[in-house]
């Protein structure tokens, strides 16, 4: 196994051009780039997803029993289990979002 090497940068990807591909506001907004890694190497045809803000709660109990929501998933199209989670109100905090779910 491969150690982390703690002086080691990790240098961002840049940006060379970018076209919205499905505009779905405020929920979703899909983008095709072109990127080029920091080695040089251009992607043509990466990706980016970019949703509305939201936070995601991981609670425990006084016994560290997960606090966890029993829902419908229909991207999975099935019951699933997950944490406390929901789209953020138009400039509420996380932590009031968070409070709130």
């Amino acid at each position: 196994m491969k150690r982390h090497e703690p002086n080691k940068t990790i240098r961002a990807w840049k940006r060379l051009d970018a076209r919205v591909v499905l505009s779905a506001a405020p929920w979703v907004s899909v983008y095709q780039e072109q990127v080029q890694l920091p080695g040089g190497r251009v992607l043509d045809d990466f990706y980016r997803v970019v949703l509305q803000d939201f936070v995601a709660v991981v609670a425990s109990t006084a016994t560290d029993q997960l606090v966890m929501v029993r829902c419908y998933k229909h991207g999975l199209g099935q019951v699933v289990l997950s944490v406390p989670a929901g789209y953020m109100e138009g400039g509420e905090p996380p932590l009031a979002a968070a409070q709130r779910e």
